[in-house]
């Protein structure tokens, strides 16, 4: 279940205007939970989404036609995607990015294959490498 998609310019025009509104109406709807997601998750999408996710979408080298898909959820499991860009490349060969966005603003790399150390308010945690989740 995809919980938002549409083109790259749709997202752009979304993420201008409150993405983060559309995208908790949908987790609901969708995704049918009882409760609507908390303000720390509806803030985590305004942040990424509607800011770093808009920036880094709006550049000429990805195609205003690519899809974007958000908070997929991977079937059998209670784990979603946050972020895919799909399309084409030069040679029409299909292409899937897959973004794992974090709120992090500090990550430090540990002695641990895929994980690295990150604070939180309630102090240091080791956490799984956003690539490797991404990856798997």
């Amino acid at each position: 279940m995809i919980v938002y998609k549409n083109t790259k310019l749709g997202f752009l025009k979304d993420a201008s205007n409150g993405i983060e509104d559309i995208i908790r109406f949908n987790v609901k709807q969708k995704l049918n939970i009882d409760k609507p997601p908390g303000n720390s998750e509806y803030e985590s999408w305004k942040n990424s989404l509607g800011n770093a996710m808009n920036h880094v979408m709006n550049t000429s080298r990805i195609p205003d036609d690519s899809g974007v898909a958000i908070e997929y959820s991977i079937p059998r499991s209670k784990n979603r995607i946050d972020f895919i860009i799909t399309g084409q490349d030069e040679n029409n060969c299909e292409k899937v990015v897959i973004i794992e966005l974090k709120q992090w603003t500090d990550i430090q790399l540990t002695e641990k294959d895929a994980m690295v150390l990150t604070r939180f308010k309630q102090g240091p945690s080791e956490e799984l490498h956003p690539s490797y989740q991404a990856w798997s």
